[in-house]
């Protein structure tokens, strides 16, 4: 991916941040979710992937498959934050949500919205860019760096997400 491509869905992931005033580290997407208009569900999807659903011109629900990733949080409440900070990747940058009205007019409420696999490394991006913004991810080096030495499980923690986050926003910055 261009940088030009990256800086534009950090753009905007940086915007929704201020719009809708979140501190960072998230601690909590789910209320996030929440202040933009969303739901966060746990349902048996059986063998089908998260996705949204559009719900009214203000509202949406991203539904978590439970088959996967039970509500009771047996997975890692950071791989969670990752799925939520994707799929909210996928409703701001194709479906147009609250950016686009025109995308987000063409959306039929109550249709299932799954992401294609090509515009995985897009919500990726938006995602760890959301939850790790760039100048935040540049603080948070100089601050835990010690002689020269980068520590991204530090970082990691820092940011309350997976240490495979921490290293790929690091990669898509630049600092490694």
């Amino acid at each position: 991916m261009r940088y030009d491509e990256i800086r534009k869905i950090e753009e905007l992931s940086e915007y929704i941040l201020d719009k809708y005033n979140v501190k960072v580290p998230i601690t909590n997407i789910e209320k996030l979710v929440e202040k933009i208009g969303g739901t966060v569900v746990f349902e048996n999807l059986k063998y089908d992937h998260n996705h949204i659903v559009k719900t009214g011109n203000e509202s949406f629900i991203i539904k978590i498959n439970n088959f996967y990733f039970p509500k009771d949080r047996k997975i890692s409440d950071k791989a969670l934050k990752r799925i939520i900070a994707n799929e909210l990747g996928h409703l701001f940058l194709y479906m147009g949500y609250k950016v686009n009205y025109k995308l987000w007019k063409t959306i039929s409420i109550a249709e299932n919205h799954v992401l294609d696999y090509n515009q995985n490394v897009d919500i990726q991006v938006f995602g760890n860019s959301l939850l790790m913004p760039r100048n935040e991810y540049d603080k948070a080096i100089d601050k835990y760096s010690v002689n020269h030495t980068i520590d991204t499980g530090i970082i990691a923690d820092y940011f309350q997400v997976t240490l495979g986050d921490a290293i790929e926003r690091g990669r898509t910055i630049g600092w490694f």
